[in-house]
């Protein structure tokens, strides 16, 4: 199965495109990042996909920070 942040390849009518899957709102498309910060799309029925590399599992990151005092903590409206 394929995640967002694995690196594949995917093979097209027109060549060979390598990249890091990104999340897609529609499930009949395919999204990569590509090494030159662009993103593509393909419809997944027209292409072939590989698998190169699983992506790494990120993990949230608490962020300690400290409260200024002299603002708000409650929006207002």
């Amino acid at each position: 199965m394929l995640n967002p942040g694995d690196k594949v390849k995917l093979l097209t009518k027109q060549g060979a495109v390598e990249g890091i899957l990104m999340p897609s709102p529609d499930e009949s498309k395919i999204i990569l990042k590509l090494a030159n910060g662009y993103n593509v799309g393909y419809e997944k029925k027209d292409v072939k996909v590989e698998m190169m590399e699983r992506g790494k599992a990120l993990s949230k990151k608490q962020f300690n920070l400290p409260a200024k005092k002299n603002l708000p903590t409650t929006r207002n409206p």
